[in-house]
């Protein structure tokens, strides 16, 4: 199944594009809800860490069986996953409210968007024009 991260680089690239192509106020609101929206996913990945640290200090310790811990751990990337998709998103959203972004740049938004469900579904995302 393909990861959500293989996917992250082309979809904030687009994003990037996004900005660019806004007002400079725009561009400017756009950038503090996506740095906003970096840190939080940021500190949740950290917060996965952490719980994926003690599910593997439980079945150590022979407090957790090894197949609970799988399907926890199964979970907390599921969880991730779905923040990261729903923060990619958000984001998306965010430039594409701009006035100044041109139908252009809302089409690869939008591209994007369907490759970020696609990959969500665990389908390997279809690339415009190829």
């Amino acid at each position: 199944m393909p990861s959500i991260r293989h996917f992250a680089l082309p979809l904030l690239a687009v994003a990037a594009m996004g900005i660019t192509a806004c007002g400079d106020s725009d561009a400017e609101k756009v950038t503090k809800t996506l740095q906003e929206q970096g840190q939080q996913l940021q500190k949740q990945g950290q917060d996965a860490q952490k719980k994926a640290q003690e599910i593997a200090d439980k079945i150590k310790s022979g407090e957790l069986s090894a197949e609970e811990g799988q399907k926890q751990l199964q979970e907390i990337g599921a969880d991730i996953t779905k923040k990261a998709t729903d923060t990619a998103n958000d984001t998306i959203d965010a430039v594409k409210e701009s006035d100044n972004v041109p139908d252009e740049v809302k089409d690869q938004l939008d591209d994007a968007k369907k490759q970020l469900e696609d990959a969500q579904n665990g389908q390997v995302p279809t690339v415009p024009g190829q």
